[in-house]
Formats: C-alpha cells, sequence, structure tokens
C-alpha cells in the first residue's frame, strides 16, 4: 500500500462513528468491520453489485455509515450513486468519501508544465471501470453532495505526496491530492 493510500485510509477511518455501516469498494484495503460492497467477485465482498448497473441491493435507511473510498470517479453517473447512499442511509446518517482531486497542487503545477493531472479522465477503450470516468475538485463534489441533500461537515485531504512521500500534510484540502469528505444526512 502506497503512502497516499495509507494516509487517505488513516483519515477517513477517523471520521467514522459508530453503527451499521457498508462500505463501498473495498478492494484489499478493508477498513472496518462493516458490510463489505464490490462489483469484483474475487474481493469477496458480502455483497456484490455493479454501481454503474444497478441499485445497492438494500432496503431504505439500512446504514448509520456508508464508506466510500476512491468509487464516485469510477462511476458513468455519480449523482445517481450518491442518491443511492442517500437512499440506504438512516436518518442523521454519514456519508464518508473520497475522491482524486484533480485540482490538486502537484496536477496544477504539472498542468502549467502542459502535463495533464495525474490520473484524470481520458478517453478510454476500456469497457471496464477501471480507469477514471468523471473528474473531482472540491467544489464540484461539494455541489454534488449539497445538491442531493448532505450536509458537508468536514473536508480535508492527504496532503502533497510526492515521489511516496508526505511533503506537506497541513494544507486547504483543495491542495491535497485526495479529498476526504463528511456529509450528514
Amino acid at each position: 500500500m502506497n503512502t497516499q493510500t495509507k494516509i487517505r485510509l488513516r483519515k477517513m477511518i477517523e471520521l467514522v462513528g459508530e453503527g451499521k455501516i457498508l462500505e463501498i469498494g473495498i478492494e484489499k484495503n478493508r477498513m472496518t468491520n462493516g458490510t463489505s460492497l464490490d462489483c469484483v467477485k474475487e474481493y469477496n465482498p458480502d455483497i456484490l453489485c455493479d454501481l454503474n448497473k444497478e441499485k445497492i441491493p438494500s432496503g431504505d435507511e439500512s446504514f448509520d455509515v456508508v464508506v466510500a473510498g476512491e468509487i464516485l470517479e469510477h462511476t458513468i453517473n455519480p449523482y445517481k450513486v450518491v442518491k443511492e447512499f442517500y437512499r440506504i442511509l438512516k436518518p442523521k446518517g454519514t456519508l464518508i468519501l473520497s475522491v482524486p482531486n484533480t485540482c490538486s497542487l502537484i496536477n496544477r503545477l504539472n498542468m502549467l508544465r502542459g502535463k495533464l493531472p495525474t490520473g484524470c479522465a481520458m478517453p478510454s477503450d476500456d469497457d471496464s471501470y477501471a480507469h477514471h470516468i468523471v473528474d473531482f475538485n472540491k467544489r464540484n463534489i461539494t455541489e454534488l453532495l449539497e445538491k442531493l441533500g448532505f450536509k458537508i461537515e468536514v473536508i480535508t485531504s492527504n496532503g502533497i505526496i510526492t515521489k511516496g512521500k508526505l511533503i506537506l500534510k497541513n494544507i486547504p484540502a483543495s491542495w491535497g491530492e485526495t479529498l476526504i469528505v463528511r456529509g450528514k444526512k
């Protein structure tokens, strides 16, 4: 696990509260002892579900916390997916998510040098959803969540990381490599 992922997971775990948790996109980096959901059978999730093709097979208001790390950028319709998160969260439920920040300070500097942001959405003939389909920054992730009814409580980042080392930790969230958000239903 790289430095960026370690810091992101640690910060997300700090934001998780109590209650029934649904962790989406577990891969090999499971954060909680909650129910897991993923579209990759080999990860052995509790719930096998492709958020690009189907609704979450769970009743309305069935979880206290939804944790979705590095998921939305792989979705065709992030609004539809976040509506699903809202639907399955209990009243006053918590959504914790992370997305790569296309407008991170490192990406801004790369763009000045004529390079595209690391990991940005690019045309692809790959029919899987392994690549990024949508790019996010602090403004558009905030607008998406608020439009769908979430009250943003925390927006932070994992800092500025280069060559596998954290070089700046206490920075504006909009400069960080990954945006980490906690919203309340």
